[in-house]
C-alpha cells in the first residue's frame, strides 16, 4: 500500500491491473476497507471501466470482508450500470460475489440493497449466475417479508442447494421471525441432519412467539433426546420459553439442567435470562441466587436491570435499592434508560427522594434521554 501511495505520488496513473494489486495487499494485511475506498475512489477519479472480470471479483470480495456497507452500495450502483450498458455482455461476479455484497449491505441495515443483488443476478440478462448458500446466508437473516422469504426458499429449492445445518437455521429463523411457526418447522424438518444451529434456531423461533413456549421445551427435550448438546445460545432461547409460561417448577428443572451442562457464564446473558425467569415466576430467592452465580467483573448492565426489576415486581423495594446503591458504589456499570425506569418505582414505594435525586442526577450526567418511561412530571 505504501508503494501505491508512492506511485501515486510520482504522477503515476494506475490502471485495473495496479488497482487490483493495491486491493489485494490491504486484503492480505487485514485492511481490505482500506484498499477498497481507495481503489473505488480512483477508478471514479480514472473513469476505468469494471468490465474487467479480475478487478470486479476482488472489488465485491473486499466489500464482504471489511463488511463496508458504503462502498458495497458504490459497487452495486456499477454493476446495475453495466448491466443497463449496450454490449455490456458482463459476466463479473459469481454467486459466492453476490453473497459476499450481500453481507456487506446486510451489516450496514441496507435490506433493499441486498434484495437488489438478488434481482440482479435473477432478472433476465447476459449473466448467468447460480445461486449458492452463501448468498441465501447473506440474504435470510435480513428478510423480514414472508413474500420475500418465501422467493428465497423457492430458489433455494430450484436450484438444488442442499440444506446443510447453517443455511436450514437461516431457512428456519427467517420463517419464525415473519410469524410462519409452521413453515418454520416445515423447513426444520427439511434439513437432513439437524445439528445445533438450526436445533437452536428452532427452538428460538418458537421461544419468541408467546404460544410457541410450550412446543419450545418440548423440543428443547427432542434435541436432548437425539444427541444434541445445547450451548448458552440454546438455553437463552429455553429460558425466554419458561419465562413466558410462568411455570416456576419447569424453570427449576431446567435450571438444573444447565448446571448439569457445565456452561459456564462467560459474560451475563444467560445469567440475565435466567434472573427474569425466576423474577417472572415469582422465585425472588433464586433470581437472587442467579445473579450471585454471575462473576462480579462480567456482570453488565442487563444484569443489574434484571435483578433490580425483579425486586420491585415482587415488592422487595428495599432490596432494589440496596442493589442499586451496590451498583453505583462499584463505578462499573453506566446505567441507562431502562435501568432507571427499573429502579424508579422503588423510590416512589419507600419515599427514598434522596435516591430520586441520585437517579435525575445520573441522567443529567449520562446524557440519558428522558422519554414517556423517565419522565419525571
Amino acid at each position: 500500500m505504501g508503494v501505491y501511495r508512492t506511485l501515486l505520488a510520482s504522477n503515476c496513473t494506475p490502471d485495473e491491473v495496479l488497482i487490483a494489486a493495491m486491493i489485494n495487499a490491504g486484503r492480505n494485511c487485514g485492511q481490505p476497507g482500506w484498499g477498497l475506498v481507495h481503489g473505488l475512489n480512483d477508478i471514479d477519479r480514472l473513469n476505468i471501466s469494471l468490465k474487467d472480470d479480475h478487478l470486479c471479483h476482488i472489488l465485491v470480495a473486499a466489500c464482504g470482508e471489511s463488511g463496508d456497507a458504503d462502498s458495497a452500495r458504490r459497487m452495486l450502483t456499477k454493476l446495475k450500470e453495466l448491466k443497463r450498458g449496450p454490449g455490456s455482455g458482463v459476466g463479473h461476479i459469481d454467486a459466492v460475489d453476490c453473497g459476499q455484497l450481500c453481507k456487506a449491505l446486510v451489516s450496514g441495515g441496507d435490506v433493499v440493497g441486498a434484495f437488489e443483488v438478488l434481482d440482479l443476478m435473477t432478472s433476465p440478462s447476459d449473466w448467468n449466475i447460480v445461486p449458492s448458500a452463501v448468498l441465501f446466508k447473506g440474504l435470510l437473516p435480513a428478510c423480514r417479508d414472508l413474500s420475500r422469504g418465501r422467493r428465497l426458499h423457492a430458489l433455494i429449492t430450484e436450484g438444488m442447494i442442499p440444506l446443510d445445518d447453517s443455511l436450514g437455521a437461516a431457512l428456519v429463523s427467517m420463517y419464525a421471525r415473519c410469524g410462519t411457526l409452521s413453515q418454520a418447522m416445515e423447513a426444520f424438518h427439511l434439513i437432513p441432519h439437524p445439528e445445533l444451529i438450526s436445533w437452536t434456531a428452532i427452538i428460538g423461533g418458537h421461544a419468541r412467539r408467546q404460544e410457541g413456549g410450550k412446543r419450545a421445551l418440548e423440543l428443547l427435550d427432542e434435541m436432548l433426546v437425539r444427541g444434541v448438546r445445547p450451548n448458552a445460545v440454546t438455553f437463552v432461547a429455553a429460558v425466554l420459553a419458561c419465562k413466558s409460561l410462568g411455570d416456576l417448577n419447569g424453570a427449576r428443572q431446567l435450571h438444573s439442567l444447565i448446571n448439569a451442562s457445565r456452561i459456564p457464564l462467560e459474560d451475563d446473558v444467560l445469567g440475565t435470562a435466567l434472573i427474569t425467569m425466576y423474577g417472572t415466576c415469582g422465585d425472588l430467592g433464586e433470581a437472587l441466587a442467579a445473579f450471585d452465580s454471575i462473576p462480579p467483573a462480567l456482570r453488565r448492565v442487563g444484569s443489574w436491570t434484571a435483578i433490580i426489576a425483579a425486586c420491585v415486581k415482587l415488592q422487595e423495594s428495599s432490596k432494589a435499592l440496596t442493589l442499586f446503591d451496590d451498583m453505583i458504589a462499584e463505578g462499573k456499570v453506566i446505567p441507562d434508560a431502562m435501568l432507571l425506569v427499573s429502579v424508579l418505582p422503588a423510590c416512589g414505594d419507600i419515599a427514598a427522594i434522596t435516591r430520586g435525586r441520585l437517579i435525575f442526577s445520573l441522567i443529567n450526567k449520562h446524557g440519558i434521554i428522558i422519554d414517556d418511561f423517565l419522565d419525571p412530571h
